[in-house]
Order: structure tokens, then C-alpha cells, then sequence
């Protein structure tokens, strides 16, 4: 439904964001909650909604993949990709074995948080250079211009937007 209202790669966008903004909330929660118990069912909860972001943004990343790969490479595509994910997935593992005392994981945590932002930045970059911007401010004007009325300039429009 999302990839149908804004488009795969705004979806994915979208999706990314989400993902990003409740692992932010969960790491954060882990890092300043006292109450060990509390603090990992924040991370849990977290964990658990940003899912929802992963899970979109990856379908929305095979749709672009299959759009925009050339058949006779997708293959080679592919297992570029699994080959990066393994790669990733090691370094995972070796997180966890250096930080191996429980008091140690909330590094592993931030590592993790700061690998998906990394992500986001690197789908930014794509969105940018891809369609020259990351929202449609135009569009934003003009739904705004219908829910408060017409004749609003895009300098007023911008400061509704940012307040």
C-alpha cells in the first residue's frame, strides 16, 4: 500500500526512517533507564516495532533491485549482496565475542543502531541522486494550501512546515 501512495523509493525512505526513529527510541531507552529490566523491555519493544521499517524497506530495496539490475546480472547482484550481508553478520559475531560481559552489550547496541543509520544515509544519498531531492516539498505546499487555503506563498508554507 505504501509503495503504491508514495512510490517504492520514497516508501523505502519512509520505511528506513521509521526503522531508524524506533531504534533510536529503544537505544536511547536502554542507555538512560537504571532498571535493567526496564531498560531491555524498552530495547525489546523497540526492537520489535522498527521490524515493521526493516521488513518494508527490504522488500522496497528487492522492487528497486529488480527494477533497476539488468537481468543477466542479478544473479552476480545477488551474491554480491549475500556476500556483504555474511560479511556484516561476521563482524556481528565478533561484536559479541569481544563484548562478551553483560555489562559490555550496550556497545554491540550502539554499533548496531549506528549501522542502520549508516544505512539511512547511504539510501539518502541514493534517494538525492537518484530524483535531486528527499521530499516533495511541492506536493506538502500544495495539500497544505487545500487544508488551510489557497494563496499561500512557499516561504510561508516552509515556516507551517518547520513549526
Amino acid at each position: 500500500m505504501a509503495t503504491k501512495k508514495a512510490g517504492v523509493i520514497s516508501a523505502g525512505l519512509w520505511f528506513l526512517n521509521w526503522q531508524m526513529i524506533w531504534l533510536g527510541t529503544a537505544v536511547c531507552a536502554f542507555w538512560l533507564i537504571t532498571q535493567p529490566i526496564l531498560g531491555a523491555l524498552c530495547l525489546t519493544v523497540g526492537v520489535m516495532l522498527s521490524r515493521v521499517g526493516l521488513w518494508g524497506f527490504d522488500l522496497c530495496a528487492q522492487l528497486v533491485i529488480q527494477e533497476g539490475v539488468e537481468p543477466e546480472y542479478r544473479g552476480s547482484f545477488s551474491s554480491m549482496e549475500a556476500s556483504f550481508q555474511n560479511f556484516f553478520e561476521l563482524l556481528s559475531f565478533a561484536a559479541t565475542v569481544v563484548f562478551s560481559h553483560p555489562a559490555d552489550f550496550r556497545y554491540p547496541v550502539v554499533m548496531s543502531w549506528v549501522a542502520v543509520l549508516g544505512a539511512g544515509i547511504l539510501y539518502a544519498d541514493f534517494v538525492w541522486k537518484r530524483r535531486g531531492h528527499l521530499l516533495h516539498v511541492s506536493d506538502l505546499i500544495k495539500r497544505m494550501e487545500h487544508k488551510f487555503g489557497g494563496g499561500m506563498e512557499p516561504a510561508e508554507a516552509q515556516v507551517i512546515l518547520l513549526s
